[in-house]
């Protein structure tokens, strides 16, 4: 009896060790599957593909505007500010090209636009424009449905305290009577803590690039 028991037990053990194994492979295979198809642009619908590209994804593979020295540039009120020019920024579910004046996001001019009467959009990656060309950003989309100039000064990770300074910087702030402020709850923490006269050195903005996300 004991002895049946033991070899009961011998092949309960080796089918779990067997299934523990497999299970590991599997995951494995699956992981390194996920990941080499994140490096090639390829996203996958199936739920357990899907889970693991989403967590390889947000635990680092994930390209972030704010952190790319081609996109932005140092500014001693703002931590950071959007480079004049173009830049482009891809992750695998999209590849866009970004371009800024100065003081905005541009993007094509519309027909018939009531140049008298403008609208400012304050905002963060949203009102930026994550994921999307200079053409699809909602600030456009409302110039052209309005048929009144839109300013899109929205800027990625910002908070509403530095999208209004931000907005004091640029040349519509006396003039500006309709402001859309675009407001995600994440700016929670830089709205409660951030003095508005804050200035950053060039040490904070160093700071600031070596976090992971």
């Amino acid at each position: 009896m004991n002895l049946n028991l033991i070899k009961i037990e011998k092949k309960i053990f080796y089918y779990f060790f067997i299934i523990i194994i497999n299970y590991f492979l599997i995951t494995a295979t699956a992981f390194f599957f996920s990941y080499i198809s994140l490096l090639n642009g390829k996203i996958y619908d199936s739920f357990w593909l899907k889970s693991i590209q989403k967590k390889i994804y947000f635990e680092g593979f994930r390209n972030i505007w704010q952190f790319d020295n081609n996109c932005t540039i140092y500014d001693k009120d703002l931590l950071y500010k959007p480079k004049s020019g173009e830049c482009e920024f891809s992750n695998p579910e999209f590849k866009t090209n970004l371009k800024f004046d100065n003081f905005k996001r541009i993007h094509k001019e519309t027909n018939n636009n009531d140049l008298d009467e403008f609208i400012v959009v304050l905002g963060d990656s949203i009102a930026m424009g994550w994921g999307v060309n200079n053409d699809e950003t909602f600030s456009f989309l409302l110039e052209k449905k309005l048929k009144k100039k839109v300013y899109n000064l929205g800027v990625s990770s910002y908070g509403t305290v530095r999208e209004i300074k931000r907005l004091k910087k640029s040349p519509y702030y006396l003039n500006s009577k309709t402001i859309i402020v675009q407001y995600h709850t994440n700016d929670l923490g830089e709205n409660k803590n951030l003095e508005i006269e804050k200035n950053y050195s060039k040490k904070n903005l160093m700071k600031f690039m070596k976090i992971k996300v």
